[in-house]
């Protein structure tokens, strides 16, 4: 009798562990797929780890505490991570949790009952750009330009801005972006690079001049005015007239720079900034007959300067530069040595020469029908205007060719962006009331404010003493519809 109950009692204990066995599996089973369960049952109890992808959103290395969003669930995550963590970098070399960024795109492996985290490492097959500045984005569609190629995106789409979450309109196209995804899907935006903001003062007498921050802000003045600037070191310069001057500033992220440019005013200009950009990019440029690097911007003195540029397989370019005011870009395209022909075309009642463009506010008159192509992007208010030359003279496949072109500023409208105009229709800012509205670095009013609204990708800044400036990437479409922003409250100093 005994030995039956002792066998029945055995029966019993293996039929529990069979259940509890088929149990453990059904529950993996039912879990997401981008989720499994380790395979590798060590003596640390990792026999319940979860394996999955996620996005870092933080890291607190001092509490040992990790926050991230799975990929699978996009459901945020607060891990705790000891020193007996594997963290690797995607080469499967040992790392720290402290040269974790916010952005990047890991493999972890956790117990999510205890909220541990067992292993992380850097995802091999997620990419990464680096040093992107304005991709173009359609928040509508969930599109992503990026570096020509095309991704999308959801409303689970990570940003991350000084250690915290943030929205895609806190992107300010000032800003410097570190991009990562995985195939077509775009994960994570890092800003590594942030912005402040440049308020002049003193200004009165510039007044309808121009101002230049780096190669980053070239602005006509205006009163009140407020810039959106990368943060970093500039020579700010400020003329008008051909009055003015250079001052040093630096920028710092989320901070504003005021900057009196009053004793300015007394200062005569003598030199003006050009920024050339070649075509051939391996092609070289003189100037007055020394070699410079035309990827930099060049400071020149007023007056003509005599510039060549060449490149094997093309013609020489060969022209003479009148600097007498603020040039933000000047493009030459050199013609190749194996597409030559002698036609003449009129362009807009302008004579033109095969390889010579001319672009709105510029001319340019060669005097050869083998001159490089010139365009010149020039600062708002400021056109090209041609030395007058008596002829164009045809000359053989492979000589040199020349033109002239001549710099001068004249008054006209600000902007020269391809914004749509909507009518009647405006913007309405309608809080933080009291707050200094600011669009494009124009002073609007103070909120609530309404003012004219133009189609296309704008900031919106607001300031208000005692409170952080904060400004706002909109996207305005071309309806006749009146649109309005009701942003959250400033956050104090």
């Amino acid at each position: 009798m005994k030995r039956k109950v002792y066998v029945m009692l055995q029966l019993c204990m293996v039929f529990l562990i069979f259940t509890s066995c088929g149990g453990a599996n059904k529950s993996t089973s039912a879990g997401l797929q981008t989720q499994e369960k380790s395979d590798n049952v060590s003596e640390d109890g990792k026999a319940n780890a979860i394996k999955d992808t996620a996005v870092v959103i933080s890291v607190d290395t001092e509490n040992g505490i990790v926050n991230l969003q799975s990929v699978s669930t996009w459901q945020d995550m607060m891990l705790n991570f000891t020193g007996g963590c594997d963290v690797q970098n995607k080469y499967g070399e040992i790392m720290s949790m402290t040269e974790l960024k916010g952005g990047e795109v890991v493999e972890i492996s956790y117990e999510s009952s205890k909220s541990k985290l067992y292993s992380l490492q850097i995802s091999d097959t997620a990419w990464e750009y680096k040093g992107v500045k304005g991709p173009e984005i359609d928040e509508i569609e969930k599109r992503m330009v990026i570096n020509g190629k095309n991704y999308k995106f959801d409303n689970n789409l990570v940003i991350i801005s000084e250690g915290e979450s943030a929205m895609l309109m806190d992107i300010n196209e000032a800003d410097t972006l570190i991009i990562r995804g995985i195939g077509k899907d775009v994960c994570s935006l890092y800003v590594d690079k942030g912005h402040g903001y440049v308020r002049l003062q003193d200004e009165e007498y510039f007044l309808d001049g121009y101002v230049t921050i780096g190669e980053e802000v070239v602005k006509k003045v205006t009163a009140g005015m407020m810039l959106v600037v990368p943060e970093g070191n500039y020579n700010l310069n400020i003329q008008k007239n051909g009055i003015g001057g250079t001052k040093n500033i630096t920028v710092s992220r989320n901070e504003e720079t005021i900057v009196d440019v009053g004793d300015l005013k007394g200062a005569e200009i003598e030199q003006g900034a050009v920024k050339f950009n070649l075509t051939p990019k391996e092609a070289v440029l003189y100037i007055d007959g020394v070699q410079v690097n035309h990827n930099e911007l060049l400071t020149l003195k007023y007056g003509k300067h005599k510039i060549v540029a060449s490149a094997d397989g093309y013609h020489v370019y060969s022209g003479t530069l009148k600097v007498q005011s603020v040039l933000k870009e000047l493009d030459i395209t050199l013609k190749s040595s194996e597409t030559d022909n002698g036609n003449t075309t009129v362009t807009s009642g302008v004579t033109v020469t095969p390889g010579v463009t001319v672009t709105p506010g510029i001319t340019v008159t060669p005097q050869t029908t083998q001159a490089a192509k010139v365009t010149g992007i020039v600062t708002p208010g400021l056109h090209a205007t041609p030395i007058v030359t008596p002829q164009v003279n045809i000359v053989s496949s492979g000589e040199e060719g020349t033109g002239d072109t001549q710099i001068a500023e004249e008054a006209a409208n600000e902007s020269s962006d391809t914004s749509t105009n909507t009518g009647s229709s405006k913007i309405q800012v309608t809080a933080p009331a009291g707050a200094e509205v600011y669009l494009d670095g124009n002073y609007m009013g103070l909120a609530p404010v309404s003012f004219h609204k133009t189609s296309g990708t704008h900031t919106i800044t607001l300031r208000k003493d005692g409170y952080k400036t904060k400004s706002y990437t909109v996207y305005l479409n071309d309806s006749s519809e009146d649109t309005t922003y009701t942003f959250s409250d400033m956050v104090a100093e």
